[in-house]
């Protein structure tokens, strides 16, 4: 039931929602980082066929999030520095879009 409610929620966000949000339940912790830090196994284009979307919409993505320094971009994996700041962030992000839509 609990993955059933995972992915419904995964098909009702954006694409950058979706990424972040995977990226917070699949990260492994950063050694050192006092599980602080998470890093994904994954690369630009397995995240492009995992989620079906362009290549421009997930590049797109992942440079706002690299704007915001919730993601650090690396050669096969991609770092969240602070996995608690990403949570945050897409915690804020839904609010504002469940807001709207109620307004």
């Amino acid at each position: 039931r609990a993955t059933i409610l995972a992915v419904d929620e995964l098909r009702r966000g954006s694409v950058i929602e979706t990424i972040a949000w995977a990226f917070e339940k699949v990260g492994r912790p950063i050694p050192g980082s006092d599980g602080k830090g998470l890093i994904v196994d994954v690369t630009q284009a397995s995240l492009v066929s995992m989620l079906g979307s362009s290549r421009p919409t997930v590049a797109r993505a992942l440079a706002e999030l690299r704007e915001q320094k919730l993601i650090e971009t690396k050669y096969r994996y991609i770092s969240v520095p602070d996995r608690a700041a990403l949570a945050q962030w897409l915690s804020e992000r839904r609010a504002s879009h469940t807001s709207a839509v109620n307004d």
